[in-house]
């Protein structure tokens, strides 16, 4: 058999070849379907997930359907006529060598050979086909709650993908054939992958850890930790230019990662390019919390952590004057401490804050909201009450599932179907280094962010014994979505523009989550929107925004050199030098989740015994 070949029958040439693959595939496939079960019980069954909630608004979907019989006897006939029509159409084309068999969007199916073989060209299609015909099925059972319609939706989206015939050795065309051409060696390969995994107790692998070393190969740019309290270590980096901005900007990243997002390559480093363009940056450390952390508070955070950084910051400085840039929840910090600043008088000033994929309004959060109802929170707390902290591992889990072909089933047919070794992608290894969530932190954000949208409600909770009234924020805000953004939907975002009575100004790049915002211009990637009109709806606002090419960091430049001051040698905007504790990137981010919890887990058994009695 050829690569060109349209079949991908086995001929008599690769009989051996074919046979020994599955040969393999036969003696691993018992225990590597029970590696796989546990596996993928941390990948894509998140501890604090309560599996009863999905249940039970399938059931409901079920018993409505057998309620109304004439909707699914309807349904299922729609079905057939579509599956004859597909078999119709596959084997007319079949007939025509030279007709081209449309190919699917999709890209689980992006090679040619689920289009020009007809086979797995009706394969691909009866399988979209019908995952759409179950997702369909929803929105026919009637009295559902729109709650209980998307947890059925979500749920059933789970089971189709892991169902599709590209997760499977003996329906996925490119599988069969790297067999045949290996001679099964794909498949032991892939068998050891799935080995070293399960070894390292992790999911399936996205990235090669191995190629990436803090401080040498990723978070490289030069600085200085000069500050470290039980919250965070603050990193000031050193200026690349010799005239800087008198105002000093910090950066408040999500606890939820490390902080090097920001300061990734040195191709794609935020950090780097802001000291390019003269900029005086301070980045904070989180620390990854353990039990004894347990008991630390969102104000906590907010008060001892992000204020006291700030403070440390500017009482070195001639003007107390300082921006604030925070991405995803460290966002919403952001937001928050703008609030309490507003009531509360502190030796500092805020010039400007940007904000990055931060949430406003939690009410529009897409599928996120199936695992913040009450079931799940309460799910969530009896974990963490059990354990003190939520383990890094159970975030990435659920980020992984909210896109799960991408994030979880395409590496698994690479990894451990076509054997190939994961690929060093700077994103993805920041991405995995996850760190944990003290309990009483992270109840409140379930709780009163993401269930109870307080955000939304002014003074209708209070931080440090200050009411939260986001109506009196002045300070100047940039706020940047993301078009495809999965964790923070830019529909959530766009929500401040509607509420602050601060100037905002409020922009759309493209791509998702971490790619359309660690965009350097270089790169020239994707796009972004701009509109200084804004709409009650997001939607009338897109529609009517201006569209560029490239990076949205220019155009922030740009908003940003309203506020910027003058430029000027530090030395001369520096009461006195700041310590040097340590060099950047620090030790806190070194610290793995998996460390902290295996290192207090014997000793912090009694601490727990003692707060029962």
């Amino acid at each position: 058999m050829t690569k060109n070949s349209k079949t991908l029958l086995p001929q008599k040439e690769v009989l051996d070849a074919w046979n020994h693959g599955f040969e393999i595939l036969r003696e691993h496939n018992s225990i590597m379907g029970q590696a796989l079960s546990q596996m993928m019980q941390g990948q894509v069954g998140p501890q604090m997930l309560s599996p009863a909630s999905f249940g039970d608004a399938l059931l409901k979907t079920s018993q409505s359907l057998l309620e109304h019989p004439e909707k699914l006897l309807e349904a299922q006939q729609n079905l057939l006529t579509q599956v004859f029509e597909l078999w119709e159409d596959t084997f007319q084309k079949a007939k025509d060598a030279a007709t081209e068999i449309q190919s699917s969007r999709d890209k689980r199916f992006k090679s040619d050979i689920w289009k020009t073989n007809p086979y797995f060209h009706f394969s691909k299609e009866y399988y979209l086909l019908t995952s759409q015909w179950v997702q369909d099925l929803v929105g026919e059972a009637e009295g559902l709650s729109p709650d209980d319609a998307q947890k059925a939706r979500f749920a059933l989206k789970q089971m189709t993908d892991a169902l599709s015939p590209t997760n499977f050795p003996f329906s996925n065309p490119e599988v069969i054939q790297k067999t045949i051409e290996t001679g099964g060696e794909n498949l032991k390969q892939g068998y050891e992958h799935l080995m070293s995994d399960m070894m390292r107790g992790v999911g399936v692998s996205t990235t090669d850890i191995n190629a990436f070393v803090l401080g040498k190969t990723i978070a490289t740019t030069p600085g200085d930790v000069i500050f470290r309290n039980d919250y965070l270590e603050l990193i000031h980096y050193k200026p690349l230019v010799r005239e800087i901005y008198q105002a000093p900007i910090l950066i408040i990243p999500p606890w939820i990662n490390k902080f090097y997002i920001f300061d990734l390559s040195p191709s794609n480093s935020f950090v780097k390019w802001m000291l390019s363009q003269g900029l005086d940056v301070f980045i904070i450390s989180w620390v990854n919390p353990g039990m004894d952390m347990a008991e630390k508070s969102f104000a906590d955070y907010m008060i001892h952590g992000v204020l006291e950084a700030m403070k440390t910051i500017v009482k070195n400085r001639v003007s107390p004057d300082i921006h604030l840039m925070g991405y995803c929840i460290g966002g919403v910090l952001t937001l928050c401490l703008l609030g309490y600043l507003a009531k509360k008088k502190e030796p500092l000033h805020v010039v400007s804050a940007t904000l990055l994929a931060t949430i406003f309004d939690f009410s529009k959060i897409g599928d996120l909201r199936v695992f913040l109802d009450k079931t799940q929170i309460d799910a969530a707390e009896e974990l963490m009450k059990s354990k003190d902290v939520l383990s890094g591992q159970n975030m990435n889990s659920i980020t992984s599932l909210l896109r799960a072909n991408e994030m979880i089933w395409s590496f698994f047919v690479k990894n451990y179907l076509m054997g190939q070794k994961p690929p060093a992608f700077d994103f993805l290894y920041w991405n995995s280094d996850a760190t944990n969530l003290p309990a009483t932190m992270h109840s409140f954000v379930l709780r009163s962010l993401f269930h109870d949208n307080l955000l939304m409600k002014p003074k209708s909770f209070s931080l440090g014994g200050v009411p939260i009234d986001l109506s009196l924020v002045k300070t100047p805000i940039f706020s940047l979505a993301t078009q495809n953004d999965h964790i923070s939907p830019w529909k959530s975002c766009y929500e401040i523009t509607q509420v602050l009575e601060a100037p905002v100004t409020f922009v759309l790049g493209g791509s998702g989550h971490v790619a359309g915002v660690m965009n350097p211009p270089a790169q020239n990637k994707y796009e972004y929107w701009q509109n200084t009109t804004y709409s009650a709806l997001p939607e009338n606002w897109l529609k009517n925004a201006k569209t560029s090419q490239g990076s949205w960091w220019k155009t922030w430049d740009h908003w940003m050199e309203n506020y910027k001051g003058e430029k000027v040698q530090l030395d001369k905007i520096l009461k006195a030098s700041y310590p040097q504790i340590e060099a950047a990137p620090g030790r806190y981010v070194a610290v793995s989740y998996r460390d902290v919890i295996e290192d207090q887990a014997d000793e912090s058994a009694p601490t727990r015994k003692q707060k029962s009695a």
